[in-house]
């Protein structure tokens, strides 16, 4: 072939309408010159390796970069055999994803010359496709060690780079310092929702407005690396934009350039910042849902702390007590009714353990207790001189009981001079200790009780009216032991805990028929009675068991159901009443046997036992 003949030509003739084909393999093998002769002559290297990891081709920058031959590469050479020993599992893995399809790997790698010198490339491969199987991969290696320009370069004229460049995964673009757009893949436009690259490209300030100052904020710095919100367009015009959460990492190719190029990846962190944002919620919601429990539980406590003493299940009495926390919130005073040993002043500590005034005193007084020409000095103190023996001034219990509660018990023992003081002491908090002549100040609060009737008092006279509505603005009424009779068995079992220690006794229980005596009793002395019988039966208790022969002789004589006499007709005997009784409370409430125990005011065990015995009675009579 002469000069002519083999000389490349470039642009190539137009050989479409060719059709001779010794022209077109000629034509085809001049492509084939022409582009090996380019291959040859880029300054980056290009390598390529079968699957058994053995190089199939180099460039002759290659070669020459490396120090190889073509007869070294003939002979069978190993890519890895081009890394440190300390970098070649990592090669191996990047190779196996290349094979595997994942297309614009672009890492940096240190790289072995033959005579050993050591390089710092930046590596980019991809896989070799032969009828869309993998056959190998090629490889484009950019020397920065002294030619970090040519990434440069070797990315905006290789028309293979640039298909790579387009398939990766990673938004990538190239861009100056001025903000111009020079190149940007695929996966770029379409995360930031822009058109391919054309004249009406927006810069890459226009997109990252905040690039400037990170760019500017690290002029002696290669890299940078941020995290920003985008507002993509929405699918349609007019559709609402979406908020992407991106993290850009700018690295500039050629910093020492007067108008270097940056490369610059974005990744989508949109999902990872998406479960950040709902795990963080979720803690959040559990957080506040922790808080909240614990505050209801801090709540609950704080009431089962105030109220230990005060045994109940009984739905009215737990309804009572369920309403303490929004009284004790207030400064109202309170009137408390109630029979004697009903627990008054257990319900009065707690409102005030409940408080705001919880950390200061709380000053109980009965008025019954106390004289009536003590109880004004006891109440309100006394000035030094102000009777014979008042050597010294002293306080009396408003005073003691300053920023806490007072707790006046039998209020309606007391007398109508002292009523009127206690008036003013609720209308204007102010007081005079007796035989003082300047008024004190009282920051109490007043909570009273009764077992009397004070509507009753004011009709007859014997109660001021005005004090009456003063004291029960908020008024609490404690149902008697006879209408919570359900709570007896509670109420032993909490009582003997305590005998227990107290007396060094180890009673687990109360025989049935101790525990139906207590349940038919009325109790007019209530909770404190129950207490009083259990302690005495606990004394004379020597086994694990309370009889009822452990109970005082005269324990129930009060009891007015006990003692009456039953008309002897000849007709119905005492079981027979009984259980006609039972069975018509049975009948009451529809066989609901609890409801049946209620209604007859005794244990549902109670009634058990007295239907087990009216059978048993009706069999032995059959």
């Amino acid at each position: 072939m002469n000069q002519q003949s083999t000389a490349l030509r470039y642009p190539f003739p137009d050989y479409r309408s060719e059709t001779d084909p010794a022209v077109l393999k000629s034509r085809f093998d001049e492509i084939q010159q022409w582009s090996a002769q380019m291959i040859n002559g880029l300054p980056g290297v290009v390598c390529e390796f079968g699957l058994d990891l053995r190089i199939t081709y180099m460039n002759r920058s290659g070669l020459d970069l490396f120090g190889y031959g073509q007869q070294d590469i003939d002979k069978g050479i190993g890519v890895l055999e081009l890394f440190p020993p300390e970098q070649r599992e990592r090669m191996r893995q990047d190779i196996t994803a290349a094979m595997a399809g994942d297309f614009g790997i672009l890492k940096n790698y240190e790289m072995v010359k033959r005579n050993g010198t050591l390089m710092h490339v930046r590596l980019m491969y991809g896989p070799i496709l032969h009828d869309e199987a993998v056959s190998g991969v090629r490889a484009c290696i950019i020397d920065f060690t002294e030619h970090e320009s040519l990434q440069r370069q070797l990315i905006m004229s290789e028309d293979r780079f640039r298909r790579i460049f387009n398939k990766s995964a990673v938004g990538t673009v190239l861009f100056l310092r001025s903000g111009a757009i020079v190149e940007s893949n695929v996966t770029f436009n379409t995360l930031l929702g822009i058109d391919h690259v054309d004249k009406t490209m927006p810069g890459i300030f226009d997109l990252f407005p905040s690039l400037v100052g990170q760019l500017g904020a690290a002029r002696d710095v290669s890299t940078i690396s941020y995290e920003t919100e985008y507002q993509r367009p929405g699918p349609e015009p007019g559709t609402a934009r979406e908020i992407r959460y991106l993290e850009l990492r700018a690295t500039a190719l050629h910093p020492e350039s007067a108008d270097p190029v940056y490369l610059l990846e974005v990744y989508d962190q949109t999902l990872l910042k998406q479960k950040q944002r709902k795990d963080l919620d979720e803690a959040q919601s559990e957080i506040a849902r922790t808080h909240r429990e614990a505050t209801q539980l801090r709540a609950e406590l704080r009431i089962t702390s105030a109220l230990e003493g005060f045994i109940t299940e009984d739905p009215a009495t737990r309804q009572i007590l369920g309403q303490l926390p929004e009284i004790a919130a207030t400064r109202a005073t309170v009137l408390i009714n109630g029979e004697s040993g009903t627990g008054k002043e257990l319900v009065a500590r707690g409102i005030h353990d409940l408080s705001p005034r919880s950390d200061g005193p709380f000053v109980a007084i009965n008025c019954a207790a106390i004289p009536e020409n003590l109880l004004e000095s006891e109440l309100f103190g006394y000035a030094a001189g102000a009777f014979t023996d008042a050597k010294k001034t002293t306080a009396g219990k408003l005073a003691q009981a300053n920023n806490g509660t007072l707790f006046l018990d039998e209020i309606g023992d007391m007398s109508p001079m002292l009523q009127a003081k206690l008036l003013r002491v609720l209308q204007d908090h102010t007081y005079f200790p007796l035989g003082a002549t300047n008024s004190q100040t009282a920051d109490v609060r007043v909570i009273a009780a009764t077992n009397k009737d004070l509507g009753t008092l004011v009709s007859d006279g014997k109660f001021r009216e005005d004090l009456y509505y003063r004291i029960k603005v908020v008024r609490l009424v404690l149902p008697p032991l006879r209408e919570r009779k359900s709570d007896i068995p509670l109420l032993c079992n909490h009582f003997l805990a305590q005998f227990n220690v107290r007396y060094q006794k180890n009673i687990l229980r109360l025989h049935p028929d101790a525990l139906d005596r207590l349940m038919e009793y009325n109790f007019p002395g209530n909770v404190r009675e129950l207490s009083n019988l259990l302690e005495h039966a606990a004394v004379f208790c020597s086994g694990d068991t309370v009889l009822l022969e452990n109970f005082p002789k005269d324990a129930f004589a009060h009891d007015k159901t006990a003692t009456a006499s039953i008309p002897d007709t000849g007709i119905r005997t005492l079981n027979d009443t009984t259980t006609s009784h039972i069975m018509k409370a049975l009948e009451q409430a529809g066989g609901n046997k609890t409801e049946a125990a209620r209604r007859l005011g005794i244990h549902k065990t109670t009634l058990m036992r007295k239907l087990k015995r009216a059978d048993d009675g009706s069999a032995a009579q059959g």
